[in-house]
């Protein structure tokens, strides 16, 4: 009678009981570690994305022709070195001329000024730069406030389980001694 009894307690559970008392569940099959698992992955996978979107260099590419003394008729947007059959420039960067300091014909040093560019774009990439920055800090300051968050989940998802393994363990512990003793009160009748 007391195998049957104990069979009808434990029927739809799935903890094992030996007769030292109640095994524990291995980690991978204890609640609440699976969902915490694939949050932090989840977490690292955005965080890796945003910061490898963030920092991409963008691509350059370079237009050449050539130079003809005369009236400067259309507007050319080019990187790259200038080359002329007077005199070699190259710019190191796009954009607007602002103004130019020297006439055709005026003999140059090294090292001399000749043209100057306009600012606006120039200032314009960099605020972009400074603004993509400030985003990739505070995805990854977000990223770091999940993961967090998600640790304390995980501990608090452990203190629940311990908690319950306890009253398990209590209340297996009870029910044996109330087996136990209406086993002997039966076979003392």
């Amino acid at each position: 009678m007391v195998e049957t009894v104990t069979e009808e307690l434990l029927q739809g559970t799935d903890v094992a009981v030996a007769e030292e008392g109640v095994t524990r569940r291995p980690w991978y099959r204890r609640v609440g570690v699976w969902p915490a698992c694939l949050l932090v992955v989840g977490v690292l996978v955005v965080a890796f994305v945003g910061v490898r979107r963030s920092i991409t260099p963008p691509t350059v590419t370079y237009t050449y022709a050539t130079l003809n003394q005369g009236t400067l008729a259309t507007t050319v947007v080019a990187t790259g070195p200038l080359q002329s059959a007077v005199y070699g420039a190259s710019f190191t960067i796009n954009g607007t001329l602002a103004e130019i300091d020297v006439q055709v014909g005026q003999s140059v040093t090294t090292g001399q000024v000749l043209a100057k560019l306009t600012t606006t774009t120039l200032q314009d990439g960099l605020n972009q730069a400074q603004a993509q920055v400030a985003s990739a800090q505070a995805n990854v300051a977000s990223a770091a406030v999940t993961v967090d968050n998600a640790a304390i989940g995980v501990e608090a998802a452990q203190t629940t389980l311990n908690n319950a393994t306890t009253n398990l363990a209590n209340v297996q512990t009870v029910t044996k001694a109330q087996l136990a003793v209406a086993y002997d009160h039966e076979q003392a009748a």
